[in-house]
């Protein structure tokens, strides 16, 4: 994945945009990429970790839940919905 989708998601888990999270989970978009280095006092955290920091719970729980099907192989748009 790209720096720059991984900063996507970086950007809906700070502000809790829970449907964008969603969006770019359904297109496809690999949650567990966490930021470089050079993300400074950042680097290493993945979106769901940033969410959950900062108490946006739909957003750390569809990530968390995306992150394990991702894991066990049902990753990608086809794992259907996150949402329970």
């Amino acid at each position: 994945m790209s720096l720059h989708v991984a900063t996507v998601f970086m950007d809906a888990a700070e502000s809790g945009d829970a449907e964008t999270v969603e969006l770019l989970l359904e297109a496809g978009a690999d949650p567990r990429p966490a930021l470089p280095a050079s993300k400074g006092p950042f680097a290493g955290m993945r979106a769901a970790d940033l969410a959950r920091r900062l108490r946006h719970s739909e957003s750390a729980e569809l990530l968390d839940r995306a992150e394990a099907a991702w894991g066990a192989g049902r990753g990608g748009p086809d794992r259907g919905g996150l949402r329970s």
